[in-house]
């Protein structure tokens, strides 16, 4: 083991994750045959010092290229105080992006703009921005409110805004709702860890009453830590998270090829719950990266939360007729579900070594 973990301290980054993939390949197949409580005791071993890590090591993330900037402060209802400052790369400015504000909004001079009655309201756009890394980072001072700090991303980069809860409209919270909504479903749709945590947790479901109850317990847990780490009342760094949620898919691997029943087998919602907490802040850096408006912060929360349902009962839906279509005889489940434990098993164990060694050189 010491020689691994010299072998990847000591390794460029470029090359950890073909040696993530290559241990992830040699390892996986003990997962269909050597899975004693030996190997249990071993992971739990292994979820200790990555749940201590959690608690106290620093975020492992950062921006090559700072985001360019937009600063409004609003000096009276409707009229801003503006300051934007482009990004640059080191040997150039881009001035090529450019922010473009609602149709109702016009820029009185380079620093003043004027939204009228109606406020800014509406889509934010940076135009020139195709291709831009880091985003844009909007800063909005409000005459009567809280300030507001978000992150335009997107390519171009677009930040929508809803004004204050008087002035914003019924079919500008509309817009808001379904922004957030759609940001919930691609996260999850596009989050493959997540996915395969859902799909590992249906290896224990056998009728609807546990499926309803596992995936309830699990929307329930990870709602829980999505809200309090959206609203700043807890704070888990991301890289240990993303490790923790790589090794729960291997818990679930490791289950699943268990020849008798155990309690995750008896009780898959505990498991569902249990892990949901620790999905929930994985979720939660989608949401901490565009922001939350502070004026519609319920909004914007359950929206984001909506879609992301939306999306796991899609992904549920999708697997349960996949599995209907391929799955002919009772020996033909036993193979899927072999097949499935594989998949989880290679995946989680690559995962696993590449996130460590990742926060391994974040934190050299």
């Amino acid at each position: 083991m010491r020689q691994v973990v010299r072998a990847l301290s000591a390794t460029r980054v470029a090359v950890v994750p073909a040696l993530a993939r290559a241990l992830a390949l040699m390892f996986a197949p003990a997962l269909a045959r050597a899975l004693e409580p030996a190997l249990a005791r071993a992971l739990a071993l292994a979820f200790a010092p990555a749940l201590a890590v959690l608690a106290v090591a620093a975020p492992a993330d950062a921006h090559q290229i700072r985001p360019a900037v937009l600063a409004l402060r609003e000096v009276s209802p409707g009229r801003f105080a503006m300051h934007w400052s482009p990004p640059s790369d080191g040997t150039r400015v881009r001035d090529d992006l450019q922010p473009r504000f609602p149709d109702h909004c016009r820029r009185e001079s380079e620093t003043l703009l004027d939204c009228g009655e109606r406020g800014l309201a509406g889509a934010i756009r940076f135009d020139g921005a195709a291709g831009a890394s880091g985003g844009v980072s909007v800063d909005i001072e409000w005459f009567r409110g809280p300030r507001e700090l978000r992150l335009a991303s997107g390519d171009p980069p677009v930040l929508l805004v809803s004004g204050t809860p008087s002035r914003a409209s019924f079919a500008e919270r509309a817009r808001l709702a379904r922004s957030y909504a759609a940001m919930g479903v691609e996260h999850i749709l596009s989050g493959a860890d997540h996915l395969m945590f859902v799909a590992g947790l249906l290896l224990f479901v056998r009728s609807l009453r546990r499926l309803l109850l596992t995936i309830t317990s699990f929307t329930v847990a990870h709602s829980v830590t999505l809200a309090a780490s959206a609203l700043n009342l807890v704070h888990a760094p991301r890289a240990p998270v993303e490790l923790c949620i790589a090794l729960s898919i291997l818990l679930l691997a490791v289950e699943a090829t268990r020849a008798r029943p155990t309690w995750t087998h008896r009780a898959p919602w505990i498991v569902a719950f249990v892990f949901g907490l620790l999905h929930g802040f994985g979720f939660a850096t989608a949401l901490t990266e565009v922001g939350l408006p502070p004026q519609h912060v319920p909004l914007a929360l359950a929206s984001f939360n909506a879609g992301v349902e939306a999306g796991q009962l899609l992904a549920v839906a999708g697997l349960g007729l996949a599995y209907r279509a391929i799955v002919r005889s009772a020996r033909a489940g036993e193979r899927v579900q072999e097949l499935a434990a594989f998949a989880l098993g290679t995946a989680s164990v690559y995962w696993c070594f590449e996130r460590a060694a990742g926060m391994w050189e974040a934190l050299r």
